[in-house]
């Protein structure tokens, strides 16, 4: 399995990290083999290019030939949002 990675700003690359953390966790218990790349976008791209995360992250799926991708963001306030997305 080939994995997608797009930390963000701020805490969002330290959470990301330990997301990356579990699922090689979760592969090793399941016997799956799962690669991830990193990708260098946030929200300094965002104000650069208008681009959202989410979009970023489909259309880099689809130009890297991968099927999953898992983006996270800090809403701030603790808050958190986390998503994994499958390509068909």
């Amino acid at each position: 399995m080939r994995i997608a990675v797009i930390p963000g700003d701020g805490v969002g690359p330290e959470v990301t990290g330990e997301a990356v953390k579990v699922l090689g966790a979760i592969g090793r218990a399941y016997g799956l083999a799962i690669e991830s790349e990193t990708l260098p976008y946030g929200a300094d791209y965002y104000l650069q290019t208008g681009t959202r995360l989410l979009l970023t992250l489909l259309l880099e799926l689809r130009r890297r030939g991968k099927r999953r991708g898992l983006a996270t963001a800090c809403i701030g306030g603790g808050q958190g949002i986390a998503a994994i997305v499958e390509t068909l």
